[in-house]
């Protein structure tokens, strides 16, 4: 089995601090990250480089901990984002810092941090900068607000959020400050390497102004942009008809394939519960199907998130998180109870929620530390807990559908029968039993049966 892109990158660069003059390949044209196929893997490939970069690493020749990126880092952002009027601290620049710190894939009860930089100054006061990585993919439910609770709830002295996208994308579900390849990580890579070129690091310093290449392809300022590798194709009126009847098609071959995925995952998924002695009887569907005006509109309008939800009527929660839910909802007119959702945002998840009444969702904040004593991974303000679903170990991503690991187009066969794209049979039958297994370990943690079908 091949190395995956994460352990490439880590050997890469780590070799190339140690390598001087070894190689001398031309940045445009003989690009590693091209070669490697790596510029639209948001978590393997550009979170892997940023981590690899920034962190700290124990220099063996000066038997000293090497923290000079990050600290570069951390001046550009200062620097920059003041000048747009954002402070992130009151220290003056990274000579203020007694150490800084980066940690990647950072878990918490609020969701999974892309970045968590810690550094305290001469006063011992501890500050955080969460970054959120987002190349192509979108925001989770109140991701941004979640991170920003985090920080809060953490002790923080100072505590910023920061939304990285290739070109001044905003957050959408929270308060966070905008940073950018195009600007901040582009001028902070290109100090580096200037700097290791200068200390005869050569070929470290090639690898970093590869990737300022990559940065330039998605954001449309080098020779040729990612997005127009293809404009020489288009010379006539009649291409550029062609082209909007190929878009056109497209996007109703993908809906065909969504919509037609989502009715038999729901038929494979309902009778895998009615066959279930341990639900039989103690569910409620909300509506007929995923709602079809979603389906139909995932891919031209923004943010539609298809979703098919059960009632769990005949389940309650365990004890100790029950009684945390009735100290805050006790006057409500509406009952509250356990909800279960298979949602397809970007990708597919499943989710265990409290609602009450037919619409509202409930906060659950005050039952948080009996929810994360009961097994919860992923809590969040809204969410029992949460989880992709996966094939082989790979997120099953419908938005970007041409994704090389996880979009759905892998997952794809022709029906020679119906003459069009569809997901094999075995496929959503896989996609079914993880999304049930993933509802009898939300029960096992959470739930208990309650004696209300009986008593009927």
């Amino acid at each position: 089995m091949g190395k995956s892109d994460e352990v490439l990158i880590k050997e890469l660069l780590e070799k190339a601090r140690n390598i001087p003059e070894r190689i001398e390949n031309p940045i445009k044209d003989i690009n590693l990250f091209s070669i490697l196929g790596m510029e639209d893997k948001e978590v393997s490939a550009h979170s892997a480089f940023f981590y690899y970069v920034f962190k700290p690493f124990f220099d063996q020749k000066e038997q000293r901990i090497d923290d000079r990126n990050l600290r570069v880092l951390y001046d550009v952002l200062k620097n920059e984002l003041e000048k747009t009027g954002e402070k992130i601290d009151n220290n003056r620049n990274s000579n203020d810092l007694i150490y800084i710190d980066i940690k990647r894939e950072v878990v918490t009860s609020y969701g999974r941090l892309d970045f968590l930089i810690t550094y305290s100054n001469k006063n011992d006061c501890v500050n955080a900068i969460v970054i959120e990585l987002k190349i192509w993919a979108g925001e989770q439910p109140n991701q941004i607000e979640r991170y920003n609770q985090y920080l809060e709830k953490n002790g923080y002295g100072e505590g910023k959020v920061l939304f990285l996208t290739p070109k001044n994308r905003s957050a959408e579900t929270g308060k966070a400050i905008n940073i950018t390849l195009a600007e901040h990580i582009k001028k902070t890579l290109q100090e580096i390497a200037d700097k290791e070129e200068e200390n005869g690091n050569k070929s470290y310093s090639i690898i970093l102004k590869q990737y300022i290449h990559i940065i330039d392809k998605l954001t449309k300022e080098g020779e040729k942009g990612i997005m127009s590798e293809g404009l020489d194709l288009i010379k006539t009126a009649e291409d550029i008809k062609a082209v909007d009847k190929l878009e056109k098609a497209k996007i109703q071959v993908l809906t065909n394939i969504l919509q037609t995925f989502a009715d038999d995952l729901q038929k494979r998924f309902l009778d895998k519960l009615e066959h279930c002695s341990e639900f039989a009887g103690r569910y409620e569907l909300y509506c007929d199907s995923f709602k079809q005006d979603y389906l139909k509109n995932y891919y031209t309008k923004g943010r539609c998130r298809p979703e098919l939800a059960f009632k769990l009527k005949g389940f309650q929660f365990k004890r100790k998180i029950g009684q945390k839910l009735e100290q805050k909802y006790t006057d409500t007119k509406h009952e509250y109870y356990p909800c279960f959702y298979i949602a397809i945002d970007y990708n597919l998840w499943v989710t265990l929620t409290v609602k009450k009444g037919n619409l509202d969702f409930v906060d659950i904040e005050d039952a948080k530390e009996a929810i994360i004593e009961c097994g919860a991974k992923n809590m969040t303000k809204w969410y029992i807990d949460w989880a992709y679903i996966t094939i082989d170990n790979q997120k099953v991503n419908f938005r970007e559908y041409d994704k090389k690991l996880e979009g759905i187009l892998r997952l794809l066969n022709y029906n020679e029968d119906k003459k069009c794209l569809q997901f094999k049979a075995e496929t959503i039958e896989r996609i079914a039993e993880a999304a049930f297994a993933e509802l009898k370990i939300y029960v096992e943690n959470f739930l208990e049966k309650n004696d209300i079908l009986e008593k009927d």
